[in-house]
């Protein structure tokens, strides 16, 4: 992939993420063997769990999407919250539900439910779980139901999505910087055996390869702490850039 191919992946998926909370298509129309997925309205969620019953009003319709697109971020235009609660009908169930909006159905008829963020989902199910045996019955009732964070289905898709970015802002920075790039890999790295000897008092007080090592290291995911401060020793600036980076990016996602 060329450097434009890069840059052209990398715009794209900073413009999904930039773009508005539109909602989905109101004319999706899922096929017989898709499940949708749907949040459910923040002030219906406890009704839900302790009555186990869903009302076509409790769902906001407009973050509809299939199963497979959120998997793979097909719908940038709809975005999640850590607290949003969903669940996954399978196609006979939504039929059902959209064909009589003044029906309900049982949470037991759901694929699957849960919160989006796999640590609020665990906080909460534990609070649920504390205070009523209902989550025990339901699975009795119906064992093979679902009850997971939604966050977990997306980790492949949002990792190459993030490897897009990075891709896109290596290429982008080596095409601006080409000339500090091809001095650093020729003359400040040495190679042995398909490893980098590098001796860090050689650029110490050199901030353009110190920015290149950086980025370099965001790329890898590199968290060396020795290693950093001896690289960032003498400016506060790139330390400063180094842990908002890490902290944004990388904590979650790590490339070797």
């Amino acid at each position: 992939m060329t450097i434009r191919d890069k840059l052209k992946e990398a715009y794209k998926v900073i413009e999904g993420a930039l773009a508005d909370d539109a909602g989905s298509d109101s004319n999706y129309d899922p096929s017989p063997d898709q499940t949708s997925l749907i949040k459910v309205d923040t002030d219906k969620i406890s009704s839900i769990l302790s009555e186990q019953k869903i009302q076509h009003s409790f769902l906001d319709w407009n973050s509809e999407q299939s199963k497979d697109d959120f998997v793979n971020l097909k719908n940038p235009k709809i975005k999640y919250r850590p607290n949003n609660f969903i669940i996954e009908l399978n196609y006979d169930i939504r039929k059902k539900f959209t064909e009589d909006k003044n029906d309900n159905i049982e949470l037991s008829e759901v694929t699957s439910f849960g919160w989006y963020n796999k640590h609020e989902h665990n906080v909460q199910m534990k609070i649920f779980e504390s205070s009523s045996n209902k989550l025990s019955k339901l699975r009795e009732q119906k064992p093979e139901i679902k009850v997971n964070s939604f966050e977990i289905l997306r980790t492949a898709s949002r990792r190459a999505e993030i490897e897009n970015i990075l891709n896109g802002a290596l290429g982008l920075s080596y095409h601006c910087f080409r000339k500090d790039y091809n001095h650093f890999l020729t003359e400040t790295v040495k190679w042995e055996d398909n490893k980098w000897i590098i001796n860090i008092n050689d650029f110490r007080t050199d901030t353009q390869t110190q920015q290149i090592m950086i980025q370099l290291f965001l790329y890898q995911s590199n968290k060396e702490k020795e290693l950093i401060d001896k690289i960032t020793d003498g400016s506060s600036s790139l330390k400063l850039y180094l842990k908002h980076m890490g902290i944004s990016i990388l904590k979650p996602y790590s490339y070797k």
